[in-house]
């Protein structure tokens, strides 16, 4: 896991999902600070974070956030968050709510299955 120092490029784009992050949890955060990080390439980057967001000992949220490569012109997606965990918690994705895509796509529309002819 990758420490988050202060100013980078990371660190912008973590704090550029808070208001996602809040949205998302229905919570405003009185302290938002990204501490560690896995990232992971894949067309993009898929970021794991550790984010305190109080003193308290499960103040902490995890996102999961995908950066799109650039010639995509793509925003960043925030695309699961988990909220009460420590500063020890495991990323664990398993149990969680993913974010719905803003513009879902049907699955039929997606996938359309020709119908036989009677």
């Amino acid at each position: 896991m990758k420490q988050v120092e202060d100013g980078s490029d990371e660190y912008l784009l973590f704090l550029g999902q808070m208001p996602f992050l809040e949205d998302r949890l229905g919570k405003q955060f009185g302290r938002f600070e990204p501490i560690a990080y896995t990232s992971q390439v894949v067309a993009g980057t898929v970021f794991q974070v550790k984010i305190r967001v109080s003193d308290e000992p499960t103040g902490y949220v995890h996102a999961k956030i995908f950066r799109p490569l650039p010639h995509s012109q793509q925003e960043p997606e925030l695309q699961a968050s988990k909220e009460g965990q420590t500063v020890d918690s495991p990323f664990d994705w398993s149990t969680n709510k993913p974010v719905a895509a803003a513009n879902p796509v049907p699955v039929a529309a997606a996938n359309p299955v020709p119908v036989a002819a009677s």
